[in-house]
This record gives C-alpha cells, sequence and structure tokens, in this order.
C-alpha cells in the first residue's frame, strides 16, 4: 500500500529542491560586487570601466579582478578602445549572462515570494 505524502513534506521536498538549484546556480553571481555589476548592467546596457568603479567605489585592481571573473563565465562582453587618446573598456551583458542573471533572479525569487516568506516564519 502506497502512503500519500501530506502536503507538508510535499512543500518541505520543494523547497529543497529548490535550495539545490539556487546553491548550484554558477557562482559568478554569489560575490555582492558581482551581483550588483550584473544588476548594473542589466539596468544601463552598457557600463565603462570607470563608470563602474565610481558607482561601486572600488580600487581599479579590485574591479578589474571582479570583471575578469565574469568575462571568463562568458556573461559580459568586452569592448576596449579609446575615447580621444584614452583607453575605455565598455561591458554589456551576453545573451548568456543575460539568460543566467534571470535565471539565478528566478530561482531567488522562488525563496522571496511571500508563500516561501510564511513557511520560514
Amino acid at each position: 500500500m502506497i502512503i500519500p505524502v501530506n502536503l507538508a513534506e510535499n512543500m518541505l521536498i520543494e523547497d529543497l529542491l529548490n535550495q539545490t538549484k539556487l546553491i548550484k546556480t554558477n557562482s559568478v553571481f554569489w560575490h555582492p560586487y558581482r551581483f550588483t555589476i550584473f544588476i548594473l548592467l542589466n539596468k544601463y546596457k552598457r557600463l565603462s570601466f570607470a563608470q563602474l568603479k565610481k558607482g561601486l567605489k572600488v580600487s581599479d585592481g579590485n574591479l578589474a579582478s571582479h570583471m575578469r571573473v565574469i568575462e571568463k563565465s562568458g556573461f559580459i562582453i568586452t569592448n576596449k578602445g579609446f575615447e580621444g587618446r584614452y583607453p575605455k573598456t565598455v561591458y554589456t551583458l551576453s545573451p548568456t549572462g543575460k539568460h543566467q542573471l534571470k535565471k539565478f533572479a528566478y530561482l531567488l525569487s522562488l525563496h522571496l515570494s511571500d508563500n516561501a516568506l510564511e513557511r520560514t516564519s
């Protein structure tokens, strides 16, 4: 005889599966600066290194390290050129980056929904 699992157990199992998906999501998003970079690029579409540095209030080296990690993931497109005589690097989200950001936001929203918050309180 098969005994049906009650609703509370189903909800717990679903929560655990969603948490596992969220944890397994690309680790590029888990750093606050990198997550902020994704949010800013999603909102403004194109940002220069100088704009990101000023907005995040980080050093050149710190920002360059984060951008390298994101670039290696294939989530951004980097365009290097010159503005007058000065070098200028501009970043945009790649199609893969947009897709992964939406996926991460969706999984995160599952945990921030009213139902999820009610279950945890």
